[in-house]
Parts: C-alpha cells; sequence; structure tokens
C-alpha cells in the first residue's frame, strides 16, 4: 500500500508540474527526485535487490536498458544542443530505474497508481482549471490551461480515459463510482484541447480491442455480431441520411467542426495534417545527409524553427536508427504479447486488463504518428508508458490467479 500511494504522488506531482506559473527543467526534474526515493526504499531496501540489479545484466536488460545508454548519451555528446547532453544523461538514469522498480514491482501495481493519480489530477484540474473549460465550452474555443499544450493535455487525458475504462469494466463498486464521472471529464478535456491525432489513436485503440473481443468470443457470439452487423449498419445508414437535414444535426455537426476545426484552412482537411506532411517532408530530406545513422542528440529537435510532430521522426533525428529500431520494436513486442495473452487466454482472470493493456499501447503507438511523446517522461502517461518499456518482459503479463496461489501456499508451507 505505501508503495501505492508513493508511486501515485510521483504521477500525480508529473502532472501538478504544469500547473505551475512557469515550467522549467528544475520543477519537471521534482517527479523524478521523488521516483529515485521510491526506487532507493522499494529496491534497496528489499530482498529482492540482487534479482533487480540482475535484471539490468539480462538480454532484454542488456538490449533495451543498458544497451540504450551508450547510443542516447553518444549522439547527444556531440550535440550542438546545450540541453543534449545533460538530458540523455537524465534519460539514460531514468532507463535504470525504471528497469530496477518494475523488476520488483508488477505492471498491476503501476497501473493502480495511475488509476488513483488519475482520478486526483482529473480532479484538481477540473477544479483550478473550471474558468478555462468554462470559456472553452461556452465559445467553442481550444482548450488551452496553465502550462500544458492542447495537444499534451488531450494525450495526458487520453491515457487516464484508458484507465478509466477499465475501471469502469473490473473495478470495485466504487472504483467504478468513481472512474465514470472522471471518464467523462476526461472525454470533455479532450474534446475541447482539439488534438485531432489523440482522438484518432483513440478511436483506433478502441476499435482494436473490439476487434480482440470479437476474436475471443465464441463462434455463435461472432455469428450473431456478424447478423447485427448485417442488419445495424444499413439502418444506421438511413437514419444518417434521414436525421440529416434536422436542424439540431446541423447545429450539433456546425459545432463539432469549430471546435476541431475540420474545415478552417490552417488546421482543416485540406492543411496537410495541419501542415505535418510538408514538415515530415522537410525532416526526410535533411536525413540525407546520412545524420540518420547516428543522431542529432536528444532534444536537438527542439531548436528547429518548426516542430516535428511525429515521435519516430524525431527519435531518428535525435537518436539515429539503432536506438529507433529498438525503442519502436520494444513497444511492439509488448503490443503483441499482451495481444496474444488475451487470444490464448493465458490469463482468463486478467481479460480486462490485458484489454486496457492493448487500448493504452495502441493510444500511445497510433497518437505519435501525430505528437512527439512515445519515449518521454514528463507528463504522467509518458511515464507509464516508458515503465511499461523497462519492465522486464516477465512483468509483462499478470500472472494468473492459480500461480499465485501456488506460490502463497509455498511461502506458507
Amino acid at each position: 500500500m505505501a508503495n501505492r500511494i508513493a508511486l501515485t504522488a510521483v504521477f500525480v506531482l508529473s502532472f501538478v508540474t504544469y500547473l505551475a506559473p512557469e515550467l522549467s527543467f528544475s520543477i519537471q526534474l521534482i517527479p523524478w527526485i521523488a521516483f529515485a526515493v521510491l526506487v532507493y526504499f522499494q529496491v534497496g531496501w528489499c530482498s529482492s535487490v540482487l534479482a533487480a540489479v540482475g535484471s539490468l545484466l539480462t538480454l532484454d536488460g542488456l538490449v533495451f536498458t543498458l544497451g540504450l545508454c551508450p547510443f542516447i548519451v553518444g549522439a547527444s555528446y556531440y550535440s550542438s544542443s546545450n540541453v543534449s547532453l545533460p538530458f540523455s544523461l537524465f534519460l539514460s538514469a531514468c532507463l535504470i530505474l525504471g528497469r530496477l522498480y518494475t523488476a520488483v514491482v508488477p505492471i498491476a501495481e503501476i497501473v493502480e497508481a495511475f488509476f488513483w493519480s488519475g482520478v486526483i489530477s482529473c480532479t484538481l484540474f477540473v477544479l483550478m482549471g473550471f474558468a478555462f473549460l468554462q470559456d472553452a465550452v461556452a465559445h467553442l474555443t481550444r482548450l488551452s490551461a496553465f502550462g500544458f499544450h492542447p495537444n499534451l493535455l488531450a494525450f495526458v487525458m487520453a491515457g487516464y480515459l484508458t484507465v478509466m475504462v477499465w475501471k469502469i469494466m473490473t473495478g470495485r463498486r466504487f472504483e467504478r463510482l468513481v472512474a465514470g464521472p472522471v471518464a467523462i471529464a476526461c472525454l470533455g478535456i479532450l474534446f475541447f484541447a482539439s488534438s485531432r491525432g489523440i482522438i484518432v489513436g483513440v478511436v483506433v485503440g478502441c476499435a482494436a480491442i473490439a476487434l480482440m473481443a470479437f476474436l475471443r468470443a465464441d463462434y455463435l457470439l461472432r455469428r450473431r455480431i456478424i447478423r447485427l452487423s448485417v442488419v445495424g449498419l444499413p439502418v444506421a445508414a438511413v437514419l444518417v441520411v434521414v436525421l440529416w437535414s434536422q436542424p439540431w444535426i446541423t447545429s450539433l455537426y456546425e459545432s463539432v467542426d469549430t471546435i476541431l476545426a475540420l474545415s478552417t484552412p490552417d488546421r482543416g482537411f485540406g492543411s496537410g495534417l495541419t501542415g505535418r506532411l510538408d514538415k515530415w517532408h522537410e525532416l526526410l530530406t535533411i536525413f540525407s545527409d546520412g545524420t540518420w545513422l547516428l543522431g542529432h542528440g536528444i532534444r536537438s529537435s527542439d531548436s528547429m524553427e518548426q516542430l516535428i510532430d511525429n515521435s519516430y521522426l524525431v527519435t531518428l533525428y535525435e537518436l539515429g536508427i539503432i536506438p529507433a529500431i529498438l525503442i519502436c520494436a520494444r513497444f511492439l513486442l509488448k503490443l503483441g504479447l499482451v495481444v496474444r495473452g488475451y487470444l490464448r487466454r493465458e490469463c482468463p482472470q486478467q481479460d480486462g486488463f490485458l484489454l486496457f493493456l492493448a487500448l493504452a499501447l495502441t493510444v500511445l503507438l497510433v497518437s505519435n504518428a501525430f505528437e512527439r511523446m512515445l519515449f518521454a517522461v514528463g507528463n504522467p502517461f509518458s511515464l507509464l508508458a516508458f515503465l511499461v518499456f523497462v519492465a522486464p518482459f516477465d512483468k509483462a503479463l499478470p500472472e494468473p490467479e492459480a500461480l499465485l496461489r501456488s506460490r502463497l501456499l509455498t511461502v506458507d508451507n
């Protein structure tokens, strides 16, 4: 319980830092100082300290933790950016701390802390930022509050939304009562933040877990769903055609169009993904000099005149081809492990948890095609993804209840 409370505080601190009047690197260090203290007491004073240190020396740890550090620091050592080297050392330390922590703490425990941090953080945001929310709703303007960029705010709320959905599905009665209103608040903030890339990520994530549930269902249930779809889709299409001319539908569409800026020249459908396509093409031309091999250093892309809102291209630009492949492969392998565990019924008692992990990882991977927060530690959702990234593969799935019981019996005897 003490560990969960402390980790919840770390997640909350990584959110609260953006409520500060001025966001600086020293302020962003506060959550990680707290996390380092937590790792010291959680790992350094437990019987599993040797196992935690030994996890760094396994093939998994050598490749995806210790193996990444030289690439991150090496690319940043020769960088022209003044912040690259300090930040590369900081990120390398985060990798090691995260690996030590996740070697002894299950992912389920980390997600529980993330859930309660979402409850606290969303409540704080609604209370402190009520005027910002009220103005966005009243004037149908893009929500921007405190030190949050709208895209970052939407990204964090998307992460909290996924864990709230999990608790609504599988939590205890009190947790469901708490998660419901918070999920509604997350949806509202996500919508008014007007981050279309994050919304696409959430939609794709929901579609992915719906497909997983469909494939997992028995033959009769799948057949019934197909029959209902054959009848329901044409009926839905007819309803859309009939209702489209209604004034309230027109008014609703215009409101959505205003908030999401679907028709504006700078952010609409004809803007090339809000100008991102032109930026991506420009960055690809930079790679022609071969700098994609070793990279320009972590955070070096921050000094570009126009930020490249694509985590995959940013990672390639900053760290080079080998770290980019390792980072992307790691997340994809974790996602594949979760999907396989669900479809093969490896942990039937934890189906809801596996669906949550699949949803969260899908939202993360899809939305970062339009954002730059895939391999980061500065916000709660990125911090959760970072801990999932560094966690040993044998900690990626919750242990079956029967196995846990057998271990408890062994200890008791």
